[in-house]
């Protein structure tokens, strides 16, 4: 981990609402990065 997370702040009026906004952020905010080790080294994981 490189050491530069940066806070993200997620309104919601309830849970399910607060899962979906999450996995979205995610996925549209994310970084990728390359697996060194692990299950499948060389793959490309989201982050």
């Amino acid at each position: 981990m490189s050491g530069n997370l940066k806070p993200h702040f997620i309104e919601a009026r309830d849970l399910p609402d607060l899962w979906f906004q999450a996995v979205h952020d995610v996925l549209d905010v994310g970084r990728k990065s390359k697996v060194d080790k692990g299950s499948y080294p060389g793959s490309v994981s989201n982050k």
